[in-house]
């Protein structure tokens, strides 16, 4: 897969490394001023102590960067060893 339209990935599962969706995109992410994606916004629907870590918005939905997601066009995967990994970074940071 070369390319695609952003709006495919709109609804596709979110599953984890066990291969268990977690959720559904519901947008993708971009910055503002250069538009570069980076990230997904997911609806979730099993309850995951890993991504509740993650930022959410006013709907609940969790925020996941892009550098955590492989696309495929099925679903999208999760790594949950970068996130985990990522989480750990901004801990550091935080403290």
């Amino acid at each position: 897969m070369s390319e695609a339209s952003l709006s495919k990935f709109l609804s596709l599962p979110v599953k984890n490394e066990r291969m268990e969706k977690v959720g559904e995109v519901v947008d993708i992410l971009a910055k503002k001023d250069d538009g570069k994606i980076i990230g997904i916004l997911v609806k979730p629907i099993k309850i995951n102590e890993l991504l509740d870590k993650l930022p959410k918005d006013e709907n609940g939905y969790i925020a996941i960067p892009i550098s955590a997601i492989k696309l495929n066009e099925n679903f999208m995967f999760l790594n949950e060893r970068k996130i985990r990994v990522l989480l750990i970074r901004a801990r550091r940071y935080t403290t």
